[in-house]
Formats: structure tokens, C-alpha cells, sequence
């Protein structure tokens, strides 16, 4: 391995300090383990000391520090009150238990099933360089030598989640995967697998109702969106296919209401 040196810093300064060096990288462990997981890192910057291993709540909203373990969102009871505890359900089908304690949230952040369920929970990434930033995460992009703090969004307890993929094994990366969330005013939904970057779109709905029209523009607009690339798991066809699916999927099964429980699927495929 080319690893060179190894800091664990004291506080954020001394972190944001050795984060500037050539070649430094923190150690925020993904759900997979990469055939070569320390190839572009000189500098290993450990940040245990740091405090960012959290999930709190204030009036901003949900707190997850970004060094939160996976399988600590999968536990926790105040994720779960949180639009359908889809945050737990995704963080529990992203690996096996043995590497859930291992990999973090901040390392998590492009893994299909986590990526989608933030998008629809519109989340935020706090991160810091030379100043803190607040980014939606459909517009985040790391510069180099920043670091991430942690990731927000606001309440969801009386939201609507849901969660619809495909994938070889239950616990295998997502071929495809949707995550929708309806809130008193507005139905959003976000697909991953079927495009470069996620697709995102929301529409807003009157008193937590989603008529078959508003449903099927959704579901439209996303097959609308997709533009995949096929590979050794799906060809692109597939993954079109699945994206509006999926979205369908998602957000049909979150309402009971009379309007959509004649929703009808074959019309949006």
C-alpha cells in the first residue's frame, strides 16, 4: 500500500490542517471494500477524535454526523420515526452487519440505496475547507481536501416513505433503486441506476393526496429523465424500464387514499 503517514487529529483545525497536505485523504469507509483501498492515499487522516458519530435532532431538523457507523442508523428508533424509516431500511440492505459497523455515512454518500433516500429527504451536507458550506447533496461535489461534517435534513415525522429496487441479492449494490417521499404538500422521488447521476423530481400535491395524474407525470418525467448505460448486471434497456417501475412502486405504495388505490400500473409503462 502507499500509505506514507497516518495522523489522527485532536480537533477540527488539526484535521482541516492535515486534509491539506499532497496526497491526504480521511478514512470514511464505504459499504464495499475496493480491490485497492488506499491507492490514491499518501496521508491516512484518521478523525475517530472528532466527535462526528452522531444522529441528533433541534430545530433545524436531523443531524448524522458523518463518521455515524451504518448500522447505527439502521437502530436507531429516531430514524425510524422519519418518513417511513426508509434511512434505517436503506442503511440495512446496504451491506452485511460485520461491514455496517465499519462504514460511515460520509463514505456512504454515492451508494445507490443511501443516495436516493437522502435525495428525497432533501438532504443538506455540511462540509468544511477553508470555510463551512451547506450544499444539497444533488448539487455536492468534494473539493479536495474538505471535509465532511455531516448531513441534515429537516423533520419527517409525518411523511411518507418508500423504498423499491433490484438487485442479484438482497443485500448486493442496487441495479436500480427508488426512494419516494410524501409530505403534507409535496410528493418527491429520486432514482438511482438509471442514469449518470440520480434522477430527482417532486411535485406538490394538496393535503398529502397524489391524484393518478400528478403519479403518472412523476413516473413519466423520471422514465423521461433516464438515460443508462448498459453493463454486465443490465443492459440500458433494463435499467430504463426499471427506473419508472420503481418509481411507480415507491409511490404508489405509500398511499391508501381512494384516488390511487385505482392507480393503474400498465399505464405508466
Amino acid at each position: 500500500m502507499p500509505i506514507r503517514h497516518y495522523q489522527r487529529p485532536k480537533d477540527l483545525a488539526a484535521a482541516q490542517a492535515a486534509l491539506r497536505q499532497p496526497g491526504a485523504a480521511p478514512l470514511m469507509l464505504g459499504p464495499r471494500i475496493p480491490a485497492e483501498p488506499f491507492a490514491a492515499m499518501d496521508t491516512a487522516v484518521d478523525l475517530r477524535l472528532l466527535d462526528l458519530a452522531y444522529i441528533r435532532e433541534d430545530g433545524e431538523g436531523i443531524h448524522i454526523g458523518a463518521l455515524t457507523p451504518l448500522q447505527d442508523i439502521a437502530e436507531s428508533s429516531q430514524l425510524e420515526s422519519q418518513a417511513g424509516g426508509i434511512l434505517p431500511e436503506a442503511a440495512g440492505l446496504a451491506a452485511h452487519l460485520g461491514l455496517r459497523h465499519l462504514a460511515t455515512l460520509g463514505g456512504s454518500l454515492s451508494w445507490p440505496d443511501i443516495a436516493v433516500v437522502l435525495l428525497a429527504l432533501e438532504a443538506v451536507v455540511v462540509a468544511v475547507s477553508a470555510q463551512k458550506r451547506e450544499t444539497p447533496l444533488a448539487d455536492f461535489q468534494a473539493a479536495e481536501g474538505e471535509l465532511i461534517l455531516e448531513v441534515k435534513f429537516s423533520a419527517q415525522t409525518g411523511a411518507g416513505g418508500a423504498l423499491a429496487r433490484v438487485a442479484r441479492t438482497p443485500r448486493d449494490e442496487a441495479i436500480v433503486c427508488a426512494a419516494a417521499v410524501v409530505t403534507k404538500d409535496t410528493a418527491r422521488v429520486a432514482v438511482a441506476g438509471a442514469s449518470p447521476q440520480s434522477i430527482v423530481r417532486s411535485s406538490p400535491i394538496t393535503r398529502n393526496q397524489l391524484t393518478n395524474n400528478q403519479l403518472l407525470s412523476l413516473v413519466d418525467a423520471i422514465t423521461s429523465a433516464a438515460h443508462p448505460a448498459g453493463d454486465y448486471r443490465a443492459s440500458a434497456e433494463y435499467r430504463k424500464a426499471m427506473a419508472g417501475v420503481l418509481a411507480r412502486r415507491a409511490l404508489s405504495s405509500l398511499s391508501s387514499s381512494s384516488s390511487l388505490s385505482s392507480f393503474s400500473p400498465e399505464r405508466s409503462t
